[in-house]
């Protein structure tokens, strides 16, 4: 807002100077000032929706679905409010509503805005453009929607950063009491968690989304840690959201914790071209760390791969382990799959034919899908690479690697090689960022079967890659690979080093970012401590870095890394294709793409500009 930095270089973090883009005053690295939080409308005047199972409109802006003390469905036993609370039914309705029942600012108003709002601590935001309309274009017409752990999904305008309206599901009515409590700080409340993931219909293709030509917005989401439901909203009128489903244990067999978000994507189901929704098992809380212990463990949650009816939430495919009564049955599937599972469309039909998931035992899945086949015979896999210990005979912790994240596909072509794809993933105990016990990998596997489908046979009799067998490049600046090698690995040498991110692919390069704790009075301790972050940065090709910061010196394995300055744990790359200047010339309106890493710049300049590239899409009729 005032067109200085806004970013210290040696901290990465905010300048005690800046001032966010919705904040009224400089508001530098004080999370709690500012931003939408600042812009909350007064508590009696926000719009707030719920959808509960006896509501006889799924138009949230109905007043059967009002989030308001007038609501007869939000009584003390829907609340949780018991006879011995402090609270009220009205107040906890009001406190959610903003109101600053404790009276924080000590001014004996307690009906007036306390302007705060719950943490969205791992839900990514997702950002809708509207366009306004044919007429008059906007492209500033839009809404970044976010979940919090106050239990709520929030519609911001993303100019003002004011909030539309929120939503307020069901699950999440008896965490009200625990997220108003302002003595119990043992366990950190989560109730809304996971990221949103959007469907965008825009048949005309004109960017305005026009309700009544059959354009649609569609957001899904999970609750992480929260519990075991994904939700759907219809928001493709911006003030007036629709309910369109939930679904969870009853209609997921074997759902875990909600944290894979889903991938929307199309497959042909039996003839049937749908938009569905595809995504992982989600995560058991037996792998969370007993005393700072690492062991292995199965899972009997979350160890499987589901795929729904986008518009609907019926439940078309899913694969589970022996006993699940999935339609693909792996007797392997005994881990928790919390990560988002990569979807492919690898010949460009607008249908999905290939798919990697990661589990908590060290496993990498590939699957492919026969469009037009029924549930039964729709999709067939196995286990593409096994780089933990959950197939050997004994399962020593130094090997009890975990995937949190999923891996990252690239297509690879280079001359005088086959080409393959590259399935780059690393792993960390992210439930257990302090261990130092696990001998943690950055892997870089190679699928030379681009577009061959494998039967079941194939992949029942399939040997999967090893840790083992994969070329160890870790000391070795040059690597020399040898034609038709399954992959690479780099292992993470400091003492509890660490990825708890994505890795990207950009440009021939491969980025992600590892954690190194600090363990200064042991792993146990509960003082905050930052720990050290760092972005590698490494050739698509063979893992050998970049350069030299000294272009004369022979580049080291030193230099695939850089320390970032930032703390507490980074998160993945990102890359961002800046607007040229209405005035520029020349090679100035090609800006190249930037990359950061949070806040902070990853040090590598790209000098492609890009490149536009045009596709066809059939049959986008929902």
């Amino acid at each position: 807002v005032l067109g200085r930095p806004a970013v210290n270089p040696d901290t990465g973090f905010l300048t005690d100077a800046a001032q966010s883009y919705w904040s009224p005053a400089v508001d530098g690295a004080q999370a709690a000032q500012g931003g939408a939080a600042s812009q909350l409308p007064l508590p009696a005047s926000r719009k707030m929706y719920t959808y509960y199972s006896g509501s006889t409109t799924k138009d949230l802006t109905h007043s059967s679905n009002a989030w308001s003390t007038s609501n007869a469905v939000l009584t003390a036993a829907a609340l949780g409010v018991g006879a011995g609370s402090t609270v009220t039914v009205a107040q906890t309705i009001d406190w959610l509503r903003g109101a600053d029942i404790f009276d924080l600012d000590a001014d004996a108003n307690v009906t007036e805005a306390r302007l705060q709002m719950g943490d969205p601590l791992h839900s990514r935001p997702a950002t809708v453009i509207y366009g306004g309309t044919v007429a008059a274009p906007d492209a500033n017409d839009g809404v970044v929607f976010t979940a919090t752990n106050e239990g709520i999904l929030q519609a911001v305008d993303v100019t003002t950063g004011a909030e539309l309206w929120s939503y307020v599901p069901d699950t999440t009515w008896q965490s009200v009491l625990d997220a108003l409590d302002q003595t119990s700080t043992s366990n950190k409340l989560s109730t809304l968690d996971g990221s949103i993931q959007t469907l965008r219909y825009d048949r005309n293709f004109n960017g305005v989304i026009e309700p009544a030509d059959g354009d649609k917005i569609y957001l899904f989401f999970g609750q992480r840690r929260g519990g075991t439901n994904y939700f759907a909203l219809d928001v493709t009128t911006k003030q007036s959201p629709r309910f369109l489903w939930k679904i969870g244990s009853a209609q997921l067999p074997g759902i875990g914790e909600t944290w894979s978000t889903p991938q929307v994507t199309r497959v042909n189901v039996n003839g049937t071209v749908k938009d569905v929704l595809i995504f992982g098992g989600g995560y058991e809380a037996d792998q969370d760390p007993v005393s700072g212990a690492t062991v292995y463990s199965t899972d009997s949650t979350g160890n499987g791969v589901y795929m729904v009816d986008a518009a609907t939430g019926a439940l078309l495919w899913r694969a589970g382990g022996t006993g699940s009564g999935a339609d693909l049955v792996l007797d392997k599937m005994n881990n928790a799959i919390p990560a988002d599972v990569r979807v492919i469309d690898a010949d460009g039909d607008g249908l999905a034919e290939r798919m990697y998931a990661v589990d908590m035992g060290g496993r990498v899945w590939r699957f492919d899908i026969t469009n037009g086949n029924p549930a039964s015979t729709l999709v067939a896999g196995g286990v593409f690479a096994s780089l933990g210990n959950a197939d050997e005979a004994t399962h020593p912790v130094a090997s009890t690697r975990r995937f949190y994240y999923a891996p990252d596909v690239a297509l690879v072509r280079k001359r005088g090689q086959a080409p393959y794809l590259a399935v780059n993933v690393g792993s960390g105990y992210r439930a257990s960022p302090l261990n130092t016990q696990v001998e943690d990998r950055f892997y870089a596997l190679r699928d030379y079967s681009l577009f061959a489908k494998r039967t079941q046979a194939e992949y029942n009799a399939w040997t999967a890659i090893t840790d083992a067998a994969l070329t160890d490049i870790t000391t070795t600046a040059a690597p020399t690979l040898a034609s038709g090698v399954p992959g690479w690995k780099i292992r993470l040498t400091r003492s509890g080093e660490k990825v708890l991110a994505e890795s990207r692919t950009f440009g021939n390069v491969i980025f992600f970012p590892t954690f190194t704790p600090d363990t200064t009075g042991g792993t146990a301790s509960c003082a905050p401590r930052q720990g050290t972050n760092r972005l590698f940065s490494i050739n698509l090709f063979d893992g050998s870095p970049l350069n030299s910061a000294n272009a004369a010196v022979t580049p080291t394995t030193a230099d695939r890394e850089t320390r970032l300055s930032q703390g507490g744990i980074a998160p993945e790359a990102v890359f961002l294709f800046p607007t040229p200047d209405a005035a520029c010339t020349g090679s100035a309106c090609r800006p190249p793409p930037q990359c950061l890493v949070g806040v902070e710049k990853c040090g590598i300049q790209f000098t492609n500009a890009p490149k536009k590239t045009y596709w066809r899409e059939r049959q986008v009729t929902p």
